[in-house]
């Protein structure tokens, strides 16, 4: 009896090692792993390759007491180098024809007069004007839901993290309307499947 507890007792002895350095690599193998996770998600947040981006979105707020309702929605795709800009806004100026949108090299919606306007000069002049097309229309119930097609000489992803803002009517508001501090509406293009957290 005594010779077989010498046997048994030997052969955990024997087994403990091996038990523990298979648990201790196996705990490396998920540590190592969970570091590698960690810093996959820190390096993707605002980093994520460029060229992998489909479009660009953005939530719009309303900066106007005039219109303290106003909200929706921008999206961006790019077509042989110009801007597809669709736009679905709801509570926004009645019926308006010469209402500006335009997109401005900052990201936050609450120092966009001290932003400039978004383009490459090299290869355009300010394209973000109503008189150059940059504009959205809206109907009598003060809706919008169209799209425009703007060239700013930049390409779709150098406008991550950007600012699309939006104004009432040179007509109707007078010349100081599409001045960026009396903008109306406005929002921070992300990728898609992103909100404004990740710039």
């Amino acid at each position: 009896m005594r010779t077989l507890n010498t046997v048994l007792a030997l052969l955990l002895m024997v087994a403990r090692p091996t038990i523990s350095i298979n648990t201790e690599q196996e705990i490396q193998e998920i540590q190592v792993e969970h570091e590698e996770i960690k810093y996959s998600r820190k390096m993707g947040k605002g980093s994520g390759k460029k060229s992998d981006i489909e479009f660009l979105k953005a939530d719009i707020k309303s900066l106007s007491d005039d219109f303290e309702l106003f909200s929706g929605s921008v999206r961006i795709d790019e077509d042989g180098g110009d801007l597809i800009i669709n736009y679905q806004l709801e509570e926004g100026p009645k019926q308006c024809k010469d209402c500006k949108i335009g997109i401005f090299d900052g990201k936050k919606c609450n120092k966009l007069k001290e932003y400039r306007p978004f383009y490459n000069p090299d290869k355009t002049e300010n394209p973000w004007k109503a008189s150059r097309g940059a504009k959205y229309l809206s109907n009598n119930r003060r809706n919008s839901a169209a799209f425009v097609e703007v060239y700013n000489g930049r390409k779709l992803s150098d406008h991550v993290c950007k600012t699309v803002a939006l104004f009432g009517s040179l007509k109707k508001d007078g010349d100081d309307a599409h001045k960026r501090s009396n903008a109306i509406g406005c929002g921070v293009l992300v990728p898609k499947g992103e909100d404004e957290d990740y710039c």
